[in-house]
């Protein structure tokens, strides 16, 4: 049990790639400044399409420790130190 654990926490951790999280502020930002081409906007709806699958998964996986340890998300979350992600 304590192999799938670990197993979990690492599938927690997975997050959006390092480049695709800056790429996304930037885009972000040219949207923001109304400086965003269309090509650029369907670039970000991609990159968040993602987010939103990937905090889906990691959710699930918090759901799913939570489970194995006997606790509440909320309480699984605070021990892993464990909050939502902001990209902008």
């Amino acid at each position: 049990m304590l192999a799938y654990q670990s197993e979990l926490l690492m599938k927690i951790n997975q997050g959006l790639p390092v480049d695709a999280a800056k790429r996304m502020k930037d885009l972000i930002a040219r949207r923001r400044a109304f400086t965003i081409s269309d090509q650029e906007l369907q670039e970000l709806i991609g990159i968040t399409d993602e987010t939103e699958r990937l905090n889906a998964e990691r959710m699930k996986y918090l759901i799913e420790l939570a489970h194995l340890r006997n606790v509440t998300l909320d309480e699984v979350m605070d021990q892993l130190g464990v909050r939502p992600q902001s990209y902008d």
